[in-house]
């Protein structure tokens, strides 16, 4: 028996609806499903809301009296997605530049930027102006000259002292660690005392009160070997005293290295001296090894036979050759 459905040609299944009754049937769909979308949701909106408005509260708000938010799932941040490396390593993606971490507290970073800004310093009762050397601005620090007539050290020419404070870039770069940096210094100076020529710091006991370092002008240690393929006997006479340093150096245990770079050395009348002290522990002992190299090289200044010279004190492995050292 055929369906009364199939006999009767105007039943539902042979006919066609007209277009604007299919799509007034497709939009009350639509609307059905985004009322029971939004009925599901209102709940979950209406308290975030309600935590929005309650936390946004300024702090003066008399209704308000904490500002910690709870754990709360419609609140926490989406997780970040981890992508792989060129090298098939995962890792996370890179995030954006972070600020730099200017020492907002830190007295002794604020006083050298005031001085470098103002270009004086106020110690005994005086005001004395500063002249900034140029080319002589190191990793951390920069160098200045006194102006002023009035001794800042009693006894002492302004003349023959320096003003040594650290450097914007330094202190954009490392921020709060400026003190610690400036105690590593301070501590190696004091523990050389007696065992290798050093210049004086003059302020050593005060100079994390004060911001900077008071110490004392002398030449900077020639190189007459510099781009020569031997030595002569006037060299020697500075080499072996440098090479001191050197192997005091490399047999010293602590992780705080000495700074044997060419320009860290000084010569005050005809002896030797250490300028700069070093501001960064490494993690291991005997730490000058690790930097003994470039240390060498700097000292050699385009001469190999200097190389070999500091090589006998310092025994690298493998050993610095020739094509090491390239002229200057």
């Amino acid at each position: 028996m055929i369906p009364s459905s199939l006999k009767d040609p105007t039943s539902s299944i042979f006919s066609v609806e007209e277009p604007s009754t299919k799509q007034r049937s497709l939009n009350l769909r639509t609307s059905r499903l985004s009322t029971e979308f939004c009925t599901s949701l209102a709940p979950k909106f209406q308290m975030s809301a309600e935590l929005l408005a309650r936390y946004s509260t300024p702090p003066s708000s008399p209704s308000k009296h904490t500002h910690t938010l709870p754990p709360c799932e419609l609140l926490s941040p989406p997780k970040i997605a981890r992508v792989a490396s060129q090298n098939g390593i995962r890792k996370n993606p890179p995030s954006a530049p972070s600020r730099p971490n200017l020492p907002s507290t830190d007295p002794i970073s604020k006083k050298a930027l005031a001085i470098a800004s103002s270009l004086s310093i106020e110690a005994n009762g005086s005001t004395h102006l500063l002249e900034l050397l140029p080319g002589m601005k190191g990793h951390h620090s920069q160098l200045y000259r006194i102006c002023s007539e009035t001794p800042l050290v009693p006894g002492i020419p302004n003349e023959n002292l320096y003003i040594k404070i650290f450097h914007e870039e330094a202190i954009q770069k490392h921020g709060r660690m400026i003190p610690t940096m400036m105690q590593n210094s301070l501590n190696q100076y004091q523990a050389l005392q007696g065992k290798l020529p050093t210049i004086q710091i003059y302020n050593a006991s005060t100079a994390k009160n004060d911001g900077y370092f008071v110490v004392q002008k002398v030449a900077p240690l020639p190189t007459p070997w510099t781009n020569k393929k031997s030595l002569a006997s006037e060299d020697m006479a500075l080499l072996e005293q440098i090479q001191k340093f050197f192997e005091f150096s490399w047999n010293d245990p602590s992780t705080l290295p000495l700074d044997l770079q060419r320009y860290n050395l000084g010569i005050d009348g005809e002896k030797v001296v250490l300028l700069d002290f070093m501001e960064h522990a490494e993690d291991e002992l005997y730490a000058f090894r690790l930097i003994a190299r470039s240390r060498i090289k700097s000292i050699a200044a385009g001469n190999f036979a200097v190389a070999q010279f500091l090589q006998t004190i310092c025994p690298l492995d493998p050993p610095i050759s020739e094509e090491d050292i390239p002229a200057l």
